[in-house]
């Protein structure tokens, strides 16, 4: 059930209400946070064959076609930004009952994502950086990896609603980060375990659907299962931070969902 006004509130309730909000509009959520994906079909479809099978898409991965894939990553990533902006003001309507407006959510997001842009490298300034070695050869980067990965799960945590701090009241930077970091005081253990519970999810999600269309081997279907996971996830994990957002603001605040809303008017 929704929290009350100056209630605490259980990791429970936020998916649920995440579920009812997602549920409610998941094309369009789906549509808009698989964006991020276009760059990277875009230079399979152009540089690699595309009919190719999934298991021999990138035969070998060459100097000219990794600096394609380092640019559509670099691109990829300024979508997610602008998608999370966009999924951000639409989730929040929804939340306070009102409609989703296409324009008005896309208009936002012009406006915002290059400032959500910087907020989102400042949340994930340690993880940018143990990931790589994680995954790298030899236990001394996966342990300097591991190591690095702690801070960044810490600094992810206490500024995990700042992209909705941003977006819905209208808050600097700084000020989104500063906003985030009081909202999420005494509820960063729910957050963390929120963020790795889908982190995980996700990983499992991605090994069977690799699975399947590999054993299918067809790369359209491929990119399609892709762009809809992709899609699915980046939409309801943004939802899910809105979510966490409205809560923490009526526990720490009190006030009615339009009362909060008010920012918006």
């Amino acid at each position: 059930m929704p929290t009350e006004s100056g209630a605490d509130f259980t990791i429970g309730e936020v998916f649920e209400r995440s579920a009812l909000v997602f549920g409610r509009h998941v094309v369009w959520f789906v549509l808009v946070g698989g964006l991020l994906m276009l760059p990277y079909f875009f230079v399979l479809s152009t540089h690699i064959n595309y009919a190719f099978p999934v298991r021999r898409i990138v035969p070998v991965l060459t100097p000219g076609i990794a600096a394609y894939f380092t640019a559509s990553g670099s691109v990829g990533y300024l979508l997610q930004c602008f998608s999370e902006t966009v999924i951000v003001w639409g989730a929040f309507q929804v939340m306070r009952g009102r409609p989703v407006e296409i324009g008005a959510s896309l208009l936002k997001g012009v406006h915002c994502f290059l400032w959500v842009t910087g907020i989102s490298i400042c949340q994930s300034a340690g993880l940018f950086v143990a990931y790589p070695l994680l995954g790298g050869h030899g236990w001394t980067a996966r342990i300097v990896g591991f190591v690095a990965l702690v801070p960044g799960l810490i600094i992810g945590t206490v500024w995990f609603v700042a992209p909705s701090a941003y977006v819905i009241e209208r808050r600097g930077i700084i000020g989104s980060l500063r906003r985030s970091a009081a909202l999420t005081k005494g509820h960063r253990w729910k957050i963390m375990g929120t963020f790795i519970f889908m982190t995980i999810a996700g990983l499992i999600v991605v090994r069977i659907l690799h699975y399947g269309v590999r054993e299918i081997g067809s790369t359209p279907i491929a990119l399609i299962a892709t762009y809809i996971f992709d899609g699915g996830y980046l939409g309801f994990s943004t939802v899910l931070g809105v979510a966490f957002y409205r809560c923490l603001r009526i526990a720490k605040e009190g006030g009615d969902p339009e009362t909060i809303a008010k920012v918006f008017d």
